[in-house]
This record gives structure tokens, sequence and C-alpha cells, in this order.
């Protein structure tokens, strides 16, 4: 339903409305207000009025572009079957692959989509996508989620006081997204075909790192151990804060007040944009470290401001004789770009030297951890003005419309083999057994140290996970995925060339519940109800769940936390 405004000239209300038809319906009310605020000007004459006011309208409407992103799911629906019916029309004509490769990877950017995306597949697998109109479905609702936000932030209502970090729509969308996905969770169980044992699925998401407060305790104790082997090692910490240049934030602060104010310097960016920013500066930042045999290694946590531009919190750990080195070239590097404008020495880049007298350094990063995840042990979100619980709601929400990953481990051992380690009740002896008790105690520093130490690389590091073909226990046959492709799945843990050990050791299938749950997952967003949290809570004490999924045979004691 369009919201049209309730002050304009009389000889507009056709032009206004077709101006309305060109942008998101869940905009309407607040693009109505501001038209009418502008046309009721004060001081200004009728005729600057009515200009003021039409070209603040024109001038949104020409930012949806000629496509524009109003569809409807419905149409989003037939555009996907058309694309996937022309891509596999293309592909039939046809010579050659590579021909058809080239034709679909032109058709796939003539959308708007970066052909860099689809680099990892080849011919085969790129047509079989490109033909699915499932895939172009979820591609074009991502990119039309996206543009509306983007919208949004134009539109000034994502800030501090309105839409905190994302617009109450987009929100709103998401936690209607979860609601569903939940329900759906509900509706299936896991039964393991050699035993007839069943799970019901929303036990097995309470134990996964989907669960927001079982992600929180899994990276404090990563940290934890960072910290832990620095300080075997000598080593020292220091908490780095990068921030992307003005051109990049919505919204500056006015002086006077301490309100938010329009930044004269925005072009336009996205979240993302300003994310591949950060990015691809961190990226120019860890090959000059690695050329001037530099170390430093740690976490990395991404927030938002409150308007939705990104900024970065690093702990980093490096030898007391190189953290100056390391923190010199931070902050060149940080300020390379627009690093004259007004604020930038300020404001850009800062580091602060972790004094252990006066805590530890993972209770220095703490605070951001648990403000990006559920807001545990934090009162107050001061960026936001707002309860922390609340306001964590908001940052999962950004992080997943914008795709931006919230946490980043910067070097020491991956966590894959941690997981999969946590799966098993022994070991063969050796290695293998120290790994697996390491992991089980929550150590992660014992665990770094069998990996070869936090400056290891990667390739040196003795312990791997391993993959095998899934096959289909009736028919034998190799599993492969709805694009034909055989695709491997985790089946345990090796020791370089040595020694395996399989962390896996049941089938499971998923199939629906006999009698499916009556009550539906309520959909609609309370302040202060987490809906995600509520779920998957395992008890009132608020411990966390126990470590569990159907494929996991760990005899974990009921209430045990999970590190």
């Amino acid at each position: 339903m369009m919201h049209a405004p309730t002050h304009h000239h009389p000889h507009d209300a056709g032009w206004i409305a077709q101006q309305f038809q060109q942008l998101p319906a869940v905009h309407h009310a607040v693009i109505a207000r501001e038209y009418a605020q502008r046309f009721r000007t004060a001081g200004a004459h009728d005729g600057e009025k009515r200009r003021n006011a039409n070209l603040y309208l024109l001038n949104l409407t020409e930012q949806t572009g000629v496509r524009g992103f109003t569809l409807s799911d419905d149409d989003i629906k037939r555009k996907a079957e058309r694309l996937a019916l022309q891509c596999r029309k293309t592909a039939r004509l046809a010579t050659a692959p590579a021909q058809a490769h080239a034709a679909l990877l032109a058709m796939y950017e003539s959308q708007g989509f970066d052909p860099a995306a689809l680099g990892a597949y080849d011919s085969t697998g790129l047509i079989a996508r490109l033909s699915d109109a499932d895939f172009w479905r979820r591609q074009l609702t991502r990119q039309q989620d996206r543009q509306q936000e983007a919208f949004a932030i134009r539109l000034g209502i994502v800030r501090r006081g309105r839409g905190l970090y994302v617009s109450d729509a987009a929100f709103q969308t998401l936690q209607a997204r979860i609601a569903s996905s939940l329900k759906a969770m509900a509706a299936l169980e896991a039964i393991n075909e050699e035993t007839g044992e069943t799970v019901d699925m929303l036990t097995v998401l309470k134990g996964s790192v989907a669960n927001p407060e079982v992600r929180r305790v899994e990276l404090m104790v990563r940290m934890r151990g960072f910290e832990n082997a620095a300080t075997q090692a000598g080593h020292i910490g220091t908490f780095y804060t990068l921030t992307c240049p003005s051109k990049y934030h919505r919204f500056t602060v006015d002086k006077d007040t301490g309100k938010p104010a329009d930044n004269p310097n925005y072009a336009g960016s996205t979240p993302r944009q300003a994310q591949a920013y950060l990015t691809a500066l961190w990226a120019r930042i860890r090959s000059k470290l690695k050329r001037d045999g530099l170390t430093a290694y740690g976490f990395r946590v991404a927030e938002p401001h409150h308007d939705g531009c990104p900024h970065w919190h690093m702990l980093l750990f490096a030898p007391p004789a190189q953290q100056a080195g390391v923190t010199a070239i931070i902050q060149h590097y940080a300020l390379l770009e627009d690093g004259n404008e007004p604020g930038a020495a300020q404001y850009r880049f800062k580091a602060v030297a972790i004094d252990s007298s006066k805590g530890s350094a993972t209770g220095y990063i703490a605070k951001y951890v648990s403000k990006n995840i559920n807001g545990y042990g934090v009162d107050e979100d001061f960026e936001g003005g707002t309860d922390a619980a609340d306001s964590a709601q908001r940052v999962r929400a950004w992080a997943s419309h914008w795709g931006i990953r919230q946490f980043q481990q910067i070097g020491g051992a991956p966590v894959g083999v941690w997981r999969e380690l946590r799966r098993l009740d022994t070991a063969p002896d050796g290695l293998l057994e120290q790994a697996r008790q390491a992991a089980d105690a929550g150590d992660w520093g014992a665990y770094l140290a069998l990996q070869g130490g936090v400056c290891a690389l990667r390739k040196d590091m003795p312990l791997k996970v391993y993959t095998v073909e899934r096959i289909n226990t009736d028919t034998g046959e190799v599993i492969s995925n709805k694009y034909g492709e055989i695709v491997g799945k985790v089946d345990g843990v090796a020791l370089a060339d040595i020694q395996q050990v399989q962390t896996r050791l049941h089938v499971w299938r998923i199939q629906p519940k006999a009698k499916q749950p009556e009550q539906e997952t309520p959909v609609h967003y309370v302040a202060g109800f987490d809906l995600l949290q509520s779920v998957l809570s395992s008890s009132s004490s608020g411990a966390a769940a126990p470590p569990w999924s159907p494929v996991n045979n760990c005899t974990a004691t009921a209430g045990e936390v999970l590190p």
C-alpha cells in the first residue's frame, strides 16, 4: 500500500504516485513524511517549496536505477525462472563448453552481479547453476535486499535513534526468516540409520556454533588460548582499531549537539564495500608484515558504526622487539588513503598496548565479542545508546544482511581440526591423543603448541581434517550435489600421512517428524526479546548447551559448557 505525502501541490498527485511506484514500499511512509516536511518548509514561497519537495523525490527515484528494486517475491520467482530458461537455451546453442561459459557469465554480469563470484566453478558447474531457477532466485533476492538496504542508508534511516545498524524493515525481514527457519527445524529430526535413535533438530542446533552463546564461549576460549600461548612465548598484546575514511560513512557527528548529522563527504558506499576496503587494507598490511619478517597473531572483530559502516578491532600479539614495527606498518597503511582529511589521525587508527597488570588481553576484547553476538555481560551498547542484549540482534542482522564475517582468527591452527577432536572419546596414543585431550579440556593454547606453535604455517601443521566421498548406503553410489558435483564430507583427523582417526562414526538421515509441532514460532519482534537465543537457550541458568550434534559420539555430561 502506497503512503502518499499528506501535503503536496494538487497538480503533482499523479506524478508523485508514479515516483512512489519505483520506490521500496517498506520506506514509503518515511519518504512521504520527508516530502511533506519539505513542502511545508517555513519561510519559503510556494514555488520553492514545491520544487524542493519534488527534486527530493526525483533524486530518490533516480537512485533506484533503470531496473529498480521493488520486485515482489512472486516477481523474483518469475524472473529467476525466465533467466534460468534463457541460460539453458544459451548453453544448448553453444558450440563448446567454453563458449557457453563465457555467454552465461556475460548474462550473469548483465543482471548486476560480479562474475568473479563464480570463478571457482568450471564450465559444468557454472552452467548447472545458471540453469537453475532456485540459484537465480537466491541471488536476486539477496541482491534486492541489499539494494533496498543501501537505499535506506542513503535515505538516512539507518542510524542511532532510527534504525540502529540496519533499517527496521531489514531487521523485521531477518526476524521473520529466523522464525521460519526455526519452525522448519522444529518439524525435523535426525535418525541414526544404524541404531534407529532420533534427535530433534533444534537440539542439534542448540549445541552448534549457530547458537550465539556456544559461539561466544568458543571464541573466548580460543582468544584465551592465544593469550596463554603469547605469555609462554614472551609476546605482548596490542589492541588496534581501524576505521574507514570519511567517504564511507553516511553520517558524521554534529560538534554542537553530538547528534548524527549528514556527512557531506559520503560517496554512497555500502557496508559491504566498506568491509571490502578494510579487507584489502589488511591484505596489504599482512603482506608487508610477511616481507619484513614480523609476527602478528590473534583475533579480529568487525562491528558496525551506528550507520552500518564497519570498523575493525584487532587484538594482536607480537614479540616485544617487533611490536613497534607492527604498529608502524598498520598505522601507515591505515592512513594511506585520505590520510590528510580532518580527523583522520584521531579516528582512523588507534593502538593501545595491553597492560597485563590492569587486566588480561582477553578481557579487553571480551566486551566486543559479546556485544556483537548476544550482549552477554555487557550492560549498554554505547555506540547505539541502547541495551547491548537488544542491539546484539541488530548487529547479527547487519552481518547476515551484508555477508560480513564478524570474527576472524589471525594466525594459529585451524578450528576445524579442534572441533573434530572434541567429538572423540579416545584417540590413538601420541600426538593425536594429546591433541584430543587438549581439545576436550578446552585448552586452545596446548592445541596450538601441538600444531607447531602460533607462528607455524598451516601447511606444516601435523594435524589436518580429511574428507571422504559421501556414499548412498542403499545403492552404494557416490552422492553428488544438485549440480552434479562430488563434494567430500569431513570424516576425521589425520596425523600427516601416518595415521587417521574417524570422528564421524554414524550415518544420520534428516526426516520430518511423525507428529508435527502444533505451535508456530512467533515472528513479531518485541524489544529485548531475542527469538534465536530464546529458542536455543538450554536452561534458565544461562549455561550454554552441551556440545552435541547428530554426528557426534561425544559423551558430554548434562550441563557441560562448550569451551
